[in-house]
């Protein structure tokens, strides 16, 4: 069994996650559909902006992870959600983006990356593109050290000792 690395990682809460960008756009915890993992799961209504969530995690050093997340588009015009790894300054490690064939079901993403030596601290962030015109959902968000093929287990939790989320600048 995997350890998940991020707090509320199925949204069934309204805490953990930072908004950014058009942050009227972004709604959790939200019950509009089923989510992947629970009742609830993040929604995103994106109109030619760019809205995201984020969450800042402790982690290892020169150390392999797989960041992964399900999506549903619901509607779509234009444009896609993408899932990355940054760090603070939201320059990105790696990057996995949703396709048109999410529209209605639950599609996971995902990507491998590997920290340098010393970095200690991951940015995750669920992203859109700007210039998008769709709603979208997130859930079962997952970090966890290795290489993952799906989410482990359901309702994956971090404990209260495990990630620092840092609140920075909100």
């Amino acid at each position: 069994m995997a350890t998940n690395l991020l707090l509320n990682p199925s949204f069934e809460t309204g805490t953990d996650w930072i908004k950014g960008g058009t942050t009227a756009a972004v709604t959790f915890p939200s019950t509009i559909i089923t989510g992947f993992d629970g009742p609830s799961e993040a929604q995103v209504i994106e109109v030619g902006g760019n809205c995201y969530l984020y969450q800042d995690v402790t982690v290892s050093a020169s150390t392999q992870y797989t960041l992964s997340a399900y999506v549903q588009i619901a509607s779509w015009i234009a444009g896609g959600m993408f899932l990355k790894a940054t760090d603070t300054s939201f320059s990105a490690y790696a990057t996995a983006t949703s396709a048109q064939s999410t529209i209605g079901t639950w599609t996971r993403i995902s990507t491998t990356f590997t920290t340098g030596v010393s970095v200690t601290l991951v940015r995750v962030v669920l992203d859109t593109f700007n210039g998008g015109t769709f709603t979208g959902y997130w859930d079962a968000v997952m970090l966890a050290p290795g290489t993952l093929t799906a989410y482990d287990p359901p309702y994956a939790t971090a404990t209260a000792s495990s990630p620092t989320l840092l609140m920075m600048g909100v």
